[in-house]
């Protein structure tokens, strides 16, 4: 903006310099009081017009720097949401490879006879312990079962191991009851009849 009125400073000294300077050459016989008049008037009102379209190209820049400003914070605002965008996008990948890990190790111990201790699977994920699997496009977990035996070698205190009781699969030929009742003799018992 400066630059601008120098530049239109200039120009007026530039031509008040050339006017008077073709005046001088004139003799003073030959001053023309009406052509300086005349000039005169010509070098104010080009002054006038400098100043107003000075006025008017701040009003411009001002606008355009206004405009760029917006744009800006436009982008800015897109930039934030993208960035927004992709922290939850990460955040949710993350809890997807942890549960498809966890129902993978669970569904491979179950299948190898393990289990494992309540909140140990947890913590094996929160140490990392399952860090180096890769899931395939499929979603399945690649190397599960060796990971899982290598596991049990490096923390058998993760597991536990449930003894079951054995079923006396004979217990009804013998005459002993069977762990389920027989429904007439629950009728019979509450006075129910059946039929």
């Amino acid at each position: 903006m400066a630059d601008t009125e120098d530049t239109t400073t200039d120009a007026v000294a530039s031509a008040a310099t050339s006017t008077t300077q073709s005046a001088t050459q004139e003799t003073a016989d030959d001053f023309d009081k009406d052509r300086a008049m005349a000039t005169i008037k010509q070098l104010r009102a080009f002054e006038k017009d400098a100043k107003a379209k000075i006025k008017r190209l701040q009003e411009i820049e001002a606008a355009e720097e206004e405009r760029k400003s917006a744009d800006l914070s436009e982008l800015e605002k897109t930039r934030k949401a993208l960035e927004k965008l992709q922290v939850e996008h990460a955040t949710a990948q993350t809890q997807l490879a942890r549960a498809r890990i966890k129902d993978a190790a669970q569904a491979t111990a179950t299948a190898q006879g393990m289990t494992f201790a309540p909140g140990a699977l947890d913590d094996a994920l929160d140490l990392g312990k399952f860090a180096d699997l890769t899931i395939g496009d499929d979603g399945r977990v690649k190397g599960m079962t060796d990971h899982l035996r290598l596991l049990q070698k490096e923390r058998p205190h993760y597991f536990v191991t449930i003894k079951a009781e054995p079923k006396d699969i004979g217990a009804l030929e013998r005459g002993k009851e069977s762990s389920t009742p027989d429904p007439g003799k629950l009728a019979q018992r509450f006075g129910i009849r059946l039929g």
